[in-house]
């Protein structure tokens, strides 16, 4: 939509061949200039996951997550947390998975074939 804000042609017109409704458009700019309450409170619920998400060192996901907030007060869905997490590019550090290795020719006592 910036593409039709910036365009030294006529907004109609660029709508017009990109095939987009005037309506939609002057709904976007609305939308910058007011936020909707649920994107000031998705704001507000986002500092509170950075604080949780940080705290632990970016290791919990977001059912960790959900019951740190609930253990703060801050009443919310679960999927909420996790939109909200996964639009902000919050997701959880990945675990190593640790493999046994049982390959007797890498013991200590070096005795194994090989």
């Amino acid at each position: 939509m910036r593409f039709v804000k910036d365009s030294r042609h006529p907004v109609e017109l660029v709508l017009r061949v990109l095939g987009i409704a005037s309506s939609t458009y002057y709904w976007w700019c609305k939308r910058l200039d007011e936020p909707s309450a649920r994107q000031i409170a998705d704001e507000a619920l986002l500092a509170e996951i950075v604080d949780i998400h940080t705290s632990s060192g970016g290791t919990y996901g977001s059912p960790r997550v959900h019951a740190m907030l609930a253990r703060r007060g801050i009443s919310v869905g679960r999927k909420r947390v996790e939109r909200v997490m996964r639009v902000a590019g919050r997701l959880p550090a990945e675990t190593v998975a640790h493999r046994l290795d049982t390959n007797r020719s890498t013991s200590s006592t070096g005795t194994g074939p090989g």
